[in-house]
This record gives structure tokens, C-alpha cells and sequence, in this order.
């Protein structure tokens, strides 16, 4: 529950496989104003591993300097990758979190630098420590 951007590394360690990240939107909402600097995303990415989703992540990603947000508005950079890109530690708030009616859990928190803020939301699937496929375990079977 208190990973603070580094959510991939660890199903990807955990599960000694690569972590993909598949963007299904990046919008940016109209600005109120022309001279706003900042800028700010809905986006929703579905993590993979397997490629079996075990978590959809919904931000609202608010930049704050105008470098980053080309960078937002590619939706080529996962926020993990933003972060680690402007060699910056972001704040971790945890807002919130729980059980889903489906047996999943879900959390609510914020990253926070000078450069961006990312309210997120992420939606995990019952089975996110358990996704083990049997092919992977053919494939290993004479590693013990």
C-alpha cells in the first residue's frame, strides 16, 4: 500500500518478469486561461504482468512547469518515469484505501513535487500477488 511510484518494480521483482504499462487515455482539459503554465490530465493505464491486467491506475496529473508537461502529453512516460527523469523524490500521501466488493483492494494517494502533482487511483485485481500462470511454471520447472 505504500509504494510512492515505484509500484512496477516491485510486481516486477516480485514476480521476476517485466511490467507493462498499456495507456488507455491522456486528455488534457482545457485551460481556463492562455497564460497558464500549468497544465492538467485525466489519465488511465492498465498495469500488466503476463500480460494479465492486475491494476488500473485513473490520475489527475497537474503539471507545474512547462518541461514536464510535453513530456504528460506524449503519454509515452509512465509518472514513475517522470519523476525518476527530473531526479526528484515525490512526496507519498496516502489518502485512503480498502477492500473491493470483489475481494481486490484499491488506494487513493498523491505524489507531489514542485514540478507535477498526481492524485491517482488504483483498482487491483483479487489475484495481483497470485497471477503465477502455469506456463510460466513449465518453463522453470527444473530451476529447484
Amino acid at each position: 500500500l505504500t509504494a510512492n511510484g515505484n509500484l512496477q518494480r516491485i510486481v516486477s521483482s516480485f514476480y521476476d518478469s517485466p511490467v507493462t504499462v498499456v495507456v488507455n487515455s491522456c486528455v488534457e482539459r482545457p485551460r481556463l486561461c492562455v497564460s497558464e503554465n500549468a497544465g492538467v490530465w485525466d489519465r488511465s493505464v492498465d498495469l500488466k504482468v503476463y500480460n494479465k491486467r492486475f491494476c488500473r491506475a485513473t490520475s489527475e496529473i497537474t503539471v507545474h512547469e512547462p518541461m514536464c508537461a510535453e513530456l504528460v502529453r506524449s503519454g509515452e512516460v509512465g509518472l514513475g518515469q517522470l519523476f525518476r527523469y527530473l531526479d526528484k523524490l515525490p512526496t507519498f500521501d496516502l489518502l485512503d484505501a480498502g477492500r473491493t466488493e470483489s475481494g481486490g483492494m484499491w488506494r487513493l494517494y498523491e505524489l507531489k513535487s514542485k514540478e507535477l502533482t498526481c492524485s491517482i487511483f488504483e483498482d487491483f485485481s483479487p489475484d495481483v500477488w497470485s497471477m503465477m500462470l502455469d506456463d510460466h511454471f513449465n518453463e522453470h520447472d527444473n530451476c529447484f
